[in-house]
């Protein structure tokens, strides 16, 4: 019963916020002098740009579930598939989304190793001679530190210039009623879509994503019982730097990137995982979409300027609200 009554709290309080926003947005509209295309196609974008940052919010969360610690150097991963999907396409004429696969395997491989360094640092026996927030300190510190180094690694290689691939789609849309739908936007949200779905079904539905699961709850209860502790969290890594590499090559082939690009991602998919609730890969689906179509409109209506301030007061928001998540579960 508690769980039912969970969500419908959740329910009450979105379809309220989306009421008072569907209200807001047609008195600027109309105060702006907006067309009903403008404020749609506006959504549309919004639409898009959410499933990308679900996707970088559910690699996020996977690596905090199991670890415990934020991966500061999640966007620089993402930032990585991007490139390796351009090197692909520059220097081998690949077609950027069969580069896919190999921009996931390299972040994958890059996160692997991070974790391997850092997990020294996090592992429970360290923990206890070390003190929990002493060893969790230090793990951050070598987390950031390894985010500045694949920055400059990155800026050294390929400059700080914006780079960009063109695929087959690229220039390509149709439409729908009069709305314009770009084709390397639709595939990017069916592709994000489908990889958060997968890894969804992969840590509910198969036995490794028990031991990932178990490893998450407690580690040393997990030991116990026989689970390697050190391998699962390697391959959680792992996993969620692959849909970074993933987020990195949908990136690359529907928009620009640089070296720097990163740090902007990091930021948005905190946020969506704090919004919807640590381990909470479901809601951040529906998190991340709010998000994309609320900043989409904050920018059609204040300007670029003030899209972080909308996921700002979103984030504000949820902690007077429900500093939990609005989709995380209640703890007995």
């Amino acid at each position: 019963m508690a769980g039912v009554k969970d969500k419908r709290y959740i329910c009450v309080i979105y379809l309220i916020a989306l009421f008072l926003f569907t209200i807001f947005i047609g008195y600027a509209a109309v105060w702006q002098g907006y067309s009903l295309y403008v404020l749609l196609q506006s959504v549309i974008s919004g639409l898009f740009l959410g499933s990308f940052y679900a996707l970088l919010a559910t690699g996020l969360t996977l690596s905090m579930g199991v670890a415990m610690l934020l991966n500061l150097t999640h966007g620089e991963l993402v930032v990585l598939g991007g490139y390796i999907t351009y090197l692909t396409w520059i220097y081998l004429g690949i077609e950027p989304l069969l580069a896919i696969p190999l921009a996931a395997i390299t972040s994958s491989a890059v996160g692997a190793v991070i974790q391997g360094l850092v997990f020294g640092i996090t592992r429970p026996e360290r923990r206890v001679r070390a003190g929990e927030r002493e060893s969790i300190f230090q793990a951050l510190l070598i987390m950031f530190a390894l985010s500045i180094v694949l920055q400059n690694i990155m800026t050294m290689v390929f400059t700080a210039e914006q780079r960009t691939v063109i695929s087959f789609l690229t220039g390509k849309s149709f439409n729908i009623f009069g709305y314009i739908i770009p084709y390397t936007r639709l595939v990017a949200l069916i592709l994000a879509l489908f990889s958060i779905l997968g890894i969804h079904f992969f840590i509910f539905k198969t036995r490794t994503g028990i031991r990932i699961r178990a490893t998450a709850q407690e580690k040393i209860a997990a030991r116990l019982h026989g689970i390697n502790v050190e391998s699962t969290s390697i391959l959680t890594f792992s996993l969620a730097s692959a849909t970074a590499g993933i987020a990195g090559a949908l990136l690359a082939i529907t928009t620009s990137f640089n070296a720097f690009s990163g740090i902007n991602f990091i930021f948005f998919a905190f946020t969506i995982m704090v919004l919807a609730g640590f381990g909470e890969i479901k809601g951040v689906i529906v998190t991340g979409i709010v998000v994309g179509i609320a900043e989409s409109l904050v920018a059609l209506f204040a300007g670029e300027a003030y899209r972080t301030l909308a996921v700002n007061i979103l984030l504000l928001a949820l902690f007077l609200i429900k500093p939990s998540g609005f989709f995380a579960k209640r703890m007995r």
